[in-house]
């Protein structure tokens, strides 16, 4: 597929949360609802599943070759602007739109272990990444996105993101999370936090 614009960029480098010094949030910081959600080190894709197995999807929203956004290049550690994989999807129950993810993973990566999650299809990351017995991860980072992404109906206002390797190649996740979660309609029958 055809690399982003400049254009497309620029607009996402304003939205985007901001995850260095002053702009990250520590855990203790965000609401306790929402710890449910973002402090949870396992397979999401199972947790969002939970909620209605039947009704879960994914929808690829687009996969391209492109360059690096400045912080994703620093938490990959990659030259500024450096070529990378992304893979956009959408995580939904039905027609609601719960998680926004972004994918990136370095072109060394993905000439070591990229070809699954090229062709995962409307199949989750997470049913890939969590089945690798060398995955890891490395510690999630919190944000509170500076412009929250709006609709009608709900807001993507919280966001995280880790460094899973396998094999020790390493790939970025970044999810973003819709303000429906917090909703009785999605209410989790493990969900302690009330």
């Amino acid at each position: 597929m055809k690399s982003t614009t400049p254009r497309y960029h620029a607009r996402l480098l304003a939205t985007a949360p901001r995850w260095s010094g002053r702009f990250q949030t520590a855990l203790a910081g965000i609401p306790r609802p929402w710890r449910y959600w973002l402090d949870d080190a396992g397979s999401l894709t199972k947790r969002l599943q939970a909620l209605n197995p039947a009704e879960f999807s994914v929808d690829v929203v687009r996969q391209y070759h492109g360059p690096a956004l400045p912080s994703e290049c620093a938490d990959l550690k990659l030259r500024w602007r450096q070529p990378v994989w992304v893979r956009e999807v959408s995580l939904r129950q039905g027609q609601y739109e719960l998680v926004r993810a972004r994918t990136v993973i370095p072109l060394t990566s993905l000439a070591r272990v990229g070809q699954p999650i090229r062709h995962l299809g409307n199949r989750s990351l997470g049913s890939y990444l969590f089945s690798q017995a060398s995955l890891r991860r490395q510690p999630l980072k919190f944000s509170q996105a500076c412009q929250p992404v709006t609709d009608s109906a709900h807001c993507f206002c919280w966001t995280r993101r880790s460094v899973f390797t396998i094999n020790g190649a390493p790939l970025l996740v970044t999810e973003a999370f819709s303000s429906l979660l917090l909703s009785p309609r999605f209410h989790s029958p493990d969900d302690t936090r009330h």
